[in-house]
């Protein structure tokens, strides 16, 4: 049903993750050694990785890489991506790809679209994934740039019948967003749909205020 989503190009990993990695090795020993710990162990291997002098693998290495969508807003210059509605973060270096937004929204559809509301998505069919995401419930940020519409009718119906609304943001966007903006502004200023808060304001707001105050600050 939703074949145009499912063939556009899905990345399998994200560009930003991290991974911890236990390599089994062998390393020599020296008789008369009373004290031989991990310290010890660490400096050979410092010494001498370079040409593995020594050193041999003896097993497996054994890796946790850290789940897609753990990215760290406080690890970027100049962020460009999503806050999901899990308030999971999805982000690139906006230095390095002008196209982030298109380049992510693959990805982000790929791992939520069993939860996304695809009314909305295919309302909007005649735009590009990464606004189609937009209206489904996922909040964009650019720097200081932030953009999302709460609770607006897509379906312009003024008898109230045949509203499809746009999702209020999460409790956990809520609380993303606030992490986000005390990192990324201008001149302590954010910037909503084009319209300017100062930092300051626009955190006393999403956290007091209620759901109304709350649309207002997304609303057009």
């Amino acid at each position: 049903m939703y074949q145009d989503f499912e063939t556009e190009l899905t990345p399998t990993t994200h560009k930003k993750r991290y991974a911890k990695v236990t390599l089994y090795l062998e390393v020599p020993s020296y008789e008369g050694d009373s004290v031989f710990d991990e310290y010890d162990i660490a400096d050979i291997i410092s010494k001498r990785v370079t040409d593995k002098k020594d050193i041999f693998e003896t097993g497996p290495a054994e890796a946790i890489l850290s789940p897609v969508g753990s990215d760290d807003p406080s690890k970027f210059k100049a962020p460009v991506g999503f806050i999901a509605p899990d308030g999971k973060f999805y982000l690139l270096e906006s230095t390095e790809n002008g196209l982030a937004h298109l380049t992510l929204a693959n990805l982000v559809y790929s791992i939520y679209k069993d939860s996304i509301n695809h009314k909305i998505m295919m309302n909007r069919s005649s735009y590009s994934l990464d606004y189609r995401l937009e209206y489904a419930g996922f909040i964009k940020v650019h720097a200081y740039d932030i953009r999302y519409y709460a609770h607006l009718d897509i379906n312009f119906d003024p008898t109230g019948k045949n509203c499809l609304y746009t999702p209020d943001i999460t409790d956990a966007q809520k609380e993303a967003l606030i992490t986000y903006i005390k990192k990324f502004n201008l001149d302590k200023y954010s910037f909503v749909n084009d319209t300017q808060y100062t930092t300051k304001d626009l955190i006393k707001l999403l956290k007091e205020g209620d759901i109304f105050v709350i649309r207002k600050i997304f609303e057009i």
